[in-house]
């Protein structure tokens, strides 16, 4: 059997915990969490794709890492993964769990993206005029913050994550001070996990430094998963080596 038959089998019996369990949206942001690591972190990789660390000491160590966080149902879903050698699927799991989500609830998506840079009272123009249409729609809204693949070390931004983390919230701010309820709106921190082009000229780098807006609805509402995606860095990489990450 594929893999992407197999993480489609695994993800179907983890929407139908999450159903049972009342959780779609946490388990959908554990198992997200999960695969953001797994590509992220070589360490965490190394461990899990180990031959040599037996599975039970895998599971000892991620059930520690997960007890008390996550629901228990989730983590024994983990758990017999592992058991099942099928942890390094875990991204694929993730994706088809989405995808899977999106077709029993009645989603797609959709995206804009801007592909120039933009000045700072651009920047604040567009941020007002993607609040103003938000904040006429219902529907949560997720913003994602991303960098290219230039490492940052500095005090403010220890690493690209913490980087993307301020793009994101940053924009959140924007959003709710441009009339987006807060409760509607989360921040979360991409690095550079997840880039629209391969980090080999300054023009693509460019493109990778960005914050997407998705906006989450069903096909019952208005139809769509909208996503607004600015190329250029909300917040500056002060004191940033060899360009801004």
């Amino acid at each position: 059997m594929e893999s992407s038959s197999i993480a489609r089998n695994y993800a179907d019996a983890l929407l139908t915990l999450a159903t049972r369990d009342d959780g779609r949206d946490s388990y959908g942001a554990y198992i997200n969490g999960l695969a953001d690591v797994l590509e992220r972190d070589a360490t965490f990789q190394r461990f899990l794709a180990a031959p040599q660390v037996p599975e039970s000491t895998k599971n000892e160590v991620l059930g520690k890492a997960l007890t008390g966080q996550a629901p228990s149902l989730f983590v024994r879903f983990i758990q017999k993964m592992v058991t099942n050698r099928r942890q390094m699927l875990l991204g694929e799991v993730a994706t088809e769990y989405n995808n899977l989500r999106d077709t029993q609830e009645g989603r797609v998506q959709a995206r804009v993206t801007v592909s120039r840079e933009l000045s700072e009272a651009d920047r604040e123009s567009l941020m007002l005029r993607i609040a103003s249409a938000l904040a006429r729609e219902s529907g949560q809204v997720l913003v994602t913050g991303h960098t290219d693949s230039s490492p940052i070390r500095t005090a403010r931004f220890p690493s690209n994550w913490h980087l993307s983390e301020e793009r994101a919230q940053t924009v959140r701010r924007l959003l709710i001070g441009g009339g987006v309820q807060a409760d509607r709106v989360r921040a979360e921190g991409r690095a550079d996990g997840e880039p629209l082009a391969a980090n080999d000229t300054p023009a693509n780098k460019a493109l990778n430094r960005r914050v997407e807006i998705t906006l989450m609805v069903s096909r019952s509402g208005q139809g769509a998963i909208r996503s607004a995606t600015t190329a250029e860095p909300t917040v500056p990489a002060r004191g940033a080596s060899g360009g801004r990450p």
